[in-house]
């Protein structure tokens, strides 16, 4: 609870609005990584590797509001997220790096493009990362609760598809502080990642659909009882300051939000601010909706 309190303290202070001002340049395309959209793995300037996601997705630069929020809403809640960023790439690397498909990644107008981006949590040629871990290594997760408290904000935030995790042993980096050592070998780390189908995507609006829960976080699942095993992310939205969600707004960069778009989206995060009430019920519509997925909880 004392990093989910340090969040809370760095939002409302305001000082996510100034975390992510100057962009990082990247100098050099890795390769392709498969993730629920186009997505590239980019060397940046700062030595450190950043999966980056252009405008030209099925919901243009929504999806990459959505990213950039929804990550500084786990953050807020004290789950393990990558650091985000913007990224810039110069015309020459787009050019000789994707030749075929350019346009996808280059501007309409003149304007530098901005991109989403989020740090790989380590780095790829001094330690492994994984998207899948099976059942058996389902105990070696030192962070596995934060596996289901990111049910909980999923269900709240109207994500449209099952959560996504990055897995890497060793070496954690925290949006708090660079290099937090986690017991090298010891376990695993979860991080979560691919936020772009919160608020069903590109439709921005809050749908109460449930989706079955990933595979990976079902092990944890079995273990809840009720609505209180998610005591500790509820009373959080409860205590949510609006500051919280303001601040966040105004840290998405401009490029991303003409006016309208912008003032559609505080609307959005007006109505999600409303929605916390409505938590533990949407958690109940899933299990529900998914009862052998939850063991332990009895129904109704």
């Amino acid at each position: 609870m004392a990093a989910a309190a340090e969040a809370s303290d760095h939002f409302e202070s305001g000082a996510v609005r100034s975390s992510f001002r100057q962009p990082i340049r990247a100098v050099k395309r890795i390769r392709t990584i498969r993730t629920s959209c186009v997505s590239e793995l980019f060397e940046g300037e700062d030595g450190e590797s950043y999966v980056v996601k252009p405008r030209s997705q099925p919901a243009g630069a929504r999806l990459l509001v959505n990213e950039w929020v929804v990550s500084g809403l786990f953050k807020y809640f004290g789950l393990c997220v990558p650091r985000v960023a913007t990224i810039t790439i110069d015309t020459d690397l787009i050019m000789s790096s994707f030749p075929q498909t350019k346009d996808a990644w280059l501007s309409a107008d003149d304007r530098q493009p901005i991109y989403f981006g989020y740090q790989l949590p380590v780095r790829e040629n001094l330690h492994s990362i994984y998207d899948f871990l099976p059942d058996q290594l389902a105990s070696s997760v030192i962070n596995s609760t934060d596996c289901i408290g990111a049910l909980a904000i999923d269900r709240w935030i109207g994500n449209v598809t099952s959560r996504r995790y990055l897995f890497t042993r060793g070496q954690r980096r925290l949006w708090r502080t660079p290099i937090m050592l986690v017991g090298q070998g010891r376990g695993f780390v979860a991080f979560m990642v691919e936020h772009g189908k919160a608020f069903n995507g590109g439709a921005w609006e809050l749908t109460d659909v449930c989706p079955t829960p990933s595979i990976f976080t079902r092990p944890y699942l079995r273990s809840v009882t009720g609505i209180a095993s998610f005591e500790r992310w509820i009373g959080m939205a409860q205590a949510m300051s609006p500051s919280v969600l303001q601040n966040l707004l105004l840290s998405v960069p401009p490029q991303w939000l003409p006016v309208q778009e912008r003032n559609q989206l505080a609307d959005l995060l007006d109505a999600l601010y409303v929605r916390r009430s409505e938590i533990p019920g949407l958690l109940q519509a899933v299990r529900e909706a998914h009862p052998l997925i939850f063991p332990s909880w009895p129904s109704r």
